[in-house]
Formats: C-alpha cells, sequence, structure tokens
C-alpha cells in the first residue's frame, strides 16, 4: 500500500510523457480536474498543490493500493512510469 509521501514523490519526480501528472490524477479513483481546480485555488506553490493533491486523494481513497496507482498511469498512456512503479514496488 502505498504512503502519501509515495505518492507525492511519483508527482512531483516523474516524468510524464504521454501528458501531465494532472491527467494521472483525474485517472484515481474520487479524483476529478475540479478537486483540482479547487485545490490549486487554495495553494499557491506547484510543490505545495501536489502536497495537497496527494492528501487530497489519500482522504478520498483510504484504502488505494500500487494496483490502482498502476492502472491510473496506464489509463493515463504513461506507460514508462508505470513500468518504473511496477519494477519498483513488485
Amino acid at each position: 500500500k502505498p504512503k502519501r509521501d509515495e505518492l507525492f514523490e511519483l508527482l512531483s519526480s516523474s516524468k510524464f510523457i504521454a501528458g501531465t501528472w494532472e491527467q494521472f490524477v483525474c485517472c484515481l479513483p474520487k479524483m476529478t480536474q475540479d478537486m483540482i481546480a479547487g485545490i490549486k485555488e487554495r495553494v499557491s506553490k506547484e510543490e505545495n498543490i501536489m502536497s495537497a493533491i496527494a492528501q487530497h486523494c489519500f482522504d478520498n481513497n483510504p484504502d488505494i493500493t500500487w494496483r490502482n496507482l498502476i492502472d491510473a498511469l496506464l489509463d493515463a498512456n504513461e506507460v514508462t512510469v508505470a513500468r518504473n512503479v511496477l519494477d519498483k514496488h513488485s
């Protein structure tokens, strides 16, 4: 089971090729573009936005798994990042 800090690290350090980290987040369960926009309105710095989004994701998905993250990456066409996560956490 991933931790909030690991999701934050994934958001902040990954090289998203097919799209953006926001597109990946929208593929996570119970996460939408409107939620991201709301968080961006409340938080100013990009790093803090990613941290707040990671926290929001875990608040809304307390049972999130690495499989959920990998599936969301694949849904966002981020195959390379998904492969890196799979290699690191399998």
